[in-house]
């Protein structure tokens, strides 16, 4: 970069203004584990390990995925009340909100929340949470395995 080229005042501010103190960065090698060697070790970097938290084998009421196909040229709305619904389902998942467990027995008129659809099984679900660096090498590592897991049938549901 030269002086007077445009983003060069840019930088001159930053390093002026923004960058007095010391600044923590973020940095994930991708090419680490095929080399073997460290790319910031000469300058001693904290490490931080990021390990997934799995929640096994609870037990859930599971809507059936399939999106209504029947109407959706005539735009009348059915799809967007699945979409709606399902995400409305996903976020209490997260949540891990009791109203999705299979034994939940609340009374109907205290909580109305319930799995989408006419059609609900109760199923085991696993759930994995992470935070951190999330290497596409490990999410099709995860995907493929996942695919090999599940019979064929279930696959082709998805």
């Amino acid at each position: 970069m030269l002086h007077g080229k445009k983003g060069f005042d840019r930088i001159v501010y930053a390093f002026k203004n923004v960058l007095q103190s010391p600044v923590t960065w973020l940095f994930h090698d991708l090419t680490m584990g095929a080399s073997g060697s460290d790319i910031l070790a000469s300058h001693f970097p904290s490490a931080k390990v990021c390990n997934p938290m799995v929640i096994e084998n609870f037990t859930c009421d599971v809507p059936n995925f399939r999106a209504p196909t029947d109407n959706i040229p005539a735009n009348d709305g059915d799809f967007e009340d699945y979409s709606v619904d399902m995400y409305e389902w996903l976020a209490l998942m997260l949540l891990q909100s009791p109203r999705t467990f299979k034994d939940d027995r609340i009374d109907p008129l205290l909580s109305r929340c319930r799995a989408p659809g006419i059609s609900v099984t109760s199923s085991g679900l696993v759930k994995v949470t992470w935070q951190g660096f999330l290497s596409p090498m490990w999410a099709h590592k995860t995907f493929v395995e996942m695919l090999l897991t599940l019979p064929s049938d279930e696959v082709a549901r998805y």
